[in-house]
């Protein structure tokens, strides 16, 4: 997989060198929450601020009972669902897509 990623990032411009697995989870699947430790996350306003040249073309949230759907009980699953597809942002995660300008 890590191999596929590096050719679709290549083949775009994206990147110049390959990438590491570790430097590319990096940067696509960051766990910032820790609730032992009290982190307060990444906030979404706080990068749109930053000059880092990308555009943030899709956001979603989800985890909004604390676990991922699938660990849900289907009451749980349903209600995610319904946030889900009303776009709130309040949940544990949030995925986003953003590309450079």
């Amino acid at each position: 997989m890590i191999n596929e990623i590096n050719k679709v990032l290549f083949a775009k411009k994206i990147t110049k060198k390959k990438m590491t697995a570790q430097e590319l989870w990096s940067i696509t699947d960051i766990h910032v929450k820790d609730n032992r430790k009290k982190e307060k996350g990444i906030s979404l306003l706080e990068l749109k601020r930053k000059k880092y040249s990308l555009k943030l073309l899709s956001k979603r949230s989800y985890g909004f009972f604390g676990e991922l759907k699938s660990n849900l009980q289907n009451k749980y699953k349903k209600e995610e669902e319904k946030l889900i597809q009303k776009h709130e942002l309040t949940g544990r995660n949030l995925s986003c897509i953003w590309v450079k300008e």
